[in-house]
């Protein structure tokens, strides 16, 4: 069991089925997050238009997710980052969702996918450097590399020289209450959440514990953090402890 892929055909721009698939595995593989006797399959598909922005739906079943990616041709890093994601999304459950009181907190749901997002790229550069899904695809971990380089260092993505990020976050934190998906300031606050995940992988199975508890209209920041703390294991809790000091929700509503 575990985690089983498969893409449908479409319009992927030439690229083969199966190497659509062994990306995808690859990045799957990045994250400790399943147990080998669960069972997730997910179906890859292509959006209507390369324009249409990917996005995770619910498949058929339980433990079922149908993700939509718009790369097209033979674009592997892009095809990854575009996965991890999704692949995020997948590992909170797709089944979720944010009531309007909650959605002030999407957020961080949106950042911990841009974390997956660059976690998976860097864990692929690595391993394909190495073992390769398959030998003359060696050469493409640089390109992952530069890939997950060049989206981190731009300077629109970047918190501005000398300011702290917790200062930095508190300013921004209305916006991305009322706006969850402004991709920029995701990336900052992910490029902080990548130290966390990449000194303990393991970490990623809090992220399916996201979505844990209800939570009415009024929660607060702290409440959300404390519930996810409180529904980990022992070992998950330090990932999620991590990430509540990070972002210093002692100070914020």
């Amino acid at each position: 069991m575990g985690v089983a892929i498969r893409a449908n055909q479409g319009d992927w721009g030439g690229a083969r089925l199966s190497d659509i698939e062994a990306v995808a595995r690859s990045a799957a593989d990045s994250f400790d997050a399943v147990d080998h006797d669960e069972a997730i399959a997910i179906t890859l598909e292509p959006t209507l238009s390369k324009d249409d922005p990917p996005r995770t739906l619910q498949g058929t079943g339980p433990g079922r997710s149908v993700v939509r990616l718009n790369v097209r041709g033979n674009l592997w890093a892009r095809l990854a980052y575009q996965f991890g994601h999704e692949y995020c999304h997948v590992l909170a459950d797709p089944m979720t969702y944010w009531i309007d009181g909650e959605r002030r907190f999407a957020w961080i749901e949106e950042v911990l996918c841009e974390t997956a997002s660059l976690f998976a790229l860097r864990s692929m550069a690595k391993q394909w450097g190495v073992d390769p899904p398959f030998p003359n695809w060696r050469e493409y971990s640089l390109s992952l590399a530069e890939y997950e380089a060049e989206h981190g260092s731009d300077p629109t993505r970047s918190s501005p020289p000398g300011a702290r990020f917790s200062d930095w976050l508190n300013d921004r934190l209305p916006l991305l209450e009322a706006d969850p998906y402004r991709r920029d300031d995701n990336t900052i606050v992910a490029k902080e959440f990548l130290r966390i995940f990449e000194a303990d992988p393991a970490a990623w199975r809090a992220a399916r514990l996201l979505h844990s508890a209800p939570r009415s209209s009024e929660a607060s920041l702290a409440g959300f953090m404390s519930d996810w703390v409180i529904a980990c294991s022992e070992l998950d809790r330090r990932a999620v402890e991590s990430i509540a000091g990070l972002i210093d929700v002692g100070r914020r509503p």
